[in-house]
């Protein structure tokens, strides 16, 4: 290990072999965080490449290489002063200084989200061994913290809230304002996974056709996930002839924010989430954001409560945004939220993180 000026780190970061998502978003933002900072040697582990062929065998192998890896071996192959495990697993007997804990959220313990059933389960196994283990556990949002310090009250101490920034850059000049001659298009971003119902946003889409008489788009950006065909089916049901609902798969950053940019607002129906990302990349391009209010969403763009919050509601706020008023105060609502969310502050709170005390 090196001297007190100098923290080496290592980042766990073999959660990138499984493509695009959110936990590999956030180690590129940690990465990002940490890699030009003169008091940070940090070091990036990738570990072995997946494993196993296809099926259920392959399935089996690839899971056991992962807990394997992710909690035991990751955090033994280097001694370093602190190891990040971006994955909720992790650090288990590590050979660093300070073990790092990353939980985006409990989500995949809840049964009602229909997450993947092994990963449900090798979650409920694998994750209280490594809150155990954790010196720090790094969560996004108080949501997500409530849910950790109720499940583990032991774990309590260890909590800190460190939410993400905004990977996009912020629009400049003058608030964005609507031009009412370009048809409205509605954004959806994230993969097509089951707890971001976006059944209900097709709904919601529709509604707001209907009670506007406005020719609303819909247009849904993101991977294919395990609901992609739950998707397609109800594009095909509410849109038989595709005049208004169009899927948008694997593209880059500079096609995303041309998305946002051209975009009328971003809707978000998830049932929970961690955090909500795209909230603020939407609001990064003056993008009004409409969300259900579900999990971490209002700690994000704060919206009010959403006891009240329904299919029509969510329609109205969208046809609401038509009114020039409201969607420069959408718009600067969103600003104000990017400017609490900046790369800039959330490198000062990691290299806090891992600069500070070392305990064990």
């Amino acid at each position: 290990m090196t001297g007190c000026s100098m923290r080496e780190v290592v980042i766990n970061s073999r959660v990138r072999y499984r493509g695009v998502n959110g936990t590999a978003t956030a180690v590129e933002v940690i990465r990002s965080a940490l890699e030009s900072n003169d008091r940070v040697s940090l070091s990036m582990l990738d570990g072995p490449a997946p494993m196993g062929g296809a099926g259920l065998c392959g399935r089996v192998v690839r899971l056991a290489q992962s807990v394997w890896w992710d909690g035991w071996a990751s955090g033994r192959m280097v001694k370093s002063d602190v190891a990040i495990f971006p994955a909720a697993v992790g650090g288990w007997w590590s050979h660093a200084g300070k073990n790092v804990l990353v939980i985006h959220d409990l989500m995949a313990l809840d049964k009602g989200l229909d997450f993947d059933r092994a990963f449900r389960l090798s979650s409920a196994l694998t994750w209280p061994i490594s809150v155990w283990f954790a010196d720090v556990i790094m969560t996004p949002s108080e949501w997500t913290r409530d849910q950790i310090v109720a499940r583990w009250p032991h774990a309590a101490r260890k909590v800190v809230v460190i939410q993400w920034p905004s990977r996009l850059p912020p629009r400049t000049g003058d608030a964005k304002r609507w031009n009412p001659a370009q048809r409205p298009t509605v954004v959806m971003v994230s993969a097509t996974e089951p707890h971001k119902d976006h059944a209900l946003g097709i709904a919601v889409v529709q509604l707001a056709r209907t009670v506007s008489g406005v020719d609303f788009a819909l247009a849904i950006v993101g991977p294919r996930g395990r609901a992609e065909r739950d998707v397609e089916a109800r594009m095909k049901l509410s849109d038989p002839t595709g005049t208004w609902i169009s899927r948008h798969v694997n593209l880059d950053e500079k096609e995303l924010v041309q998305f946002l940019d051209n975009g009328f607002a971003l809707l978000n129906t998830s049932k929970a989430e961690g955090f909500g990302l795209p909230l603020l990349e939407a609001a990064a391009r003056d993008l009004p954001v409409v969300h259900s209010r579900l999990g971490s969403l209002n700690e994000v763009i704060e919206l009010g409560g959403h006891e009240s919050v329904t299919p029509l509601s969510l329609a109205y706020e969208l046809t609401a945004l038509l009114d020039p008023h409201n969607y420069r105060s959408a718009v600067e609502r969103g600003r104000a939220a990017v400017d609490a969310h900046t790369s800039e502050q959330f490198a000062q709170e990691m290299i806090r993180l891992v600069t500070g005390g070392i305990e064990r």
